[in-house]
Formats: structure tokens, sequence, C-alpha cells
């Protein structure tokens, strides 16, 4: 299994995982989103949206070439779109991205 959706999985379980675009439109504004997670799968209109919301509010995102379908087994729900809600979580997913390279 990928290292990136093994740490989605975490996220998780710890309850530090926001699921879909309106669930992390409200976490981002509300401060509480630390990483916006996208599929590459999203249509290009949702990734603009996703992108202009990292950018107004400082949020990181990152593009996750995975599937709804590839992301949906992991984390119990076929979404495109994820919010990591925990600084060192989110950390670590980030830190994993690097090494995956």
């Amino acid at each position: 299994m990928h290292k990136l959706l093994q740490d989605l999985g975490l996220c998780r379980r710890a309850g530090a995982l926001c699921f879909g675009t309106d669930a992390t439109k409200e976490a981002v504004m509300n401060k509480k989103g630390v990483l916006i997670v996208c599929s590459t799968f999203l249509s290009e209109k949702s990734k603009k949206e996703m992108r202009f919301l990292s950018e107004k509010y400082g949020t990181a995102l990152y593009m996750l070439s995975h599937s709804f379908e590839e992301i949906g087994a992991i984390v119990g729900k076929p979404v495109g779109v994820l919010c990591i809600t925990n600084a060192s979580l989110a950390e670590k997913f980030l830190t994993d991205t690097q090494q995956t390279v």
C-alpha cells in the first residue's frame, strides 16, 4: 500500500480528517485545516477552487495521484478532497511525500 494512503488512514483513525469540498472549506475558513489533499482526478473547476482556498487562507495543498476509489478504500468514503486538521499528522504526510518522490 502506498505510504501516503497509509498516512490518510492514520489521520482518519485519529479523527483528524475532513471529507469533501464543503467540510474542507469550513475547516480551512475556521483555521482548523492544516493541509488540503486533493486527488488529481478532480475536475479542473474543483482543483482551481481548492488552489484558490489554499492561497487565500495560507493552507498547504497537495495533489495526490490516486483515484477517489483508492482513497475511499483507505478512508472509508470515495472522496477527492480531504483536509488534515492535525499539524503533526500533516507534517508527517508532507515528510512522506518527499520520501516517495
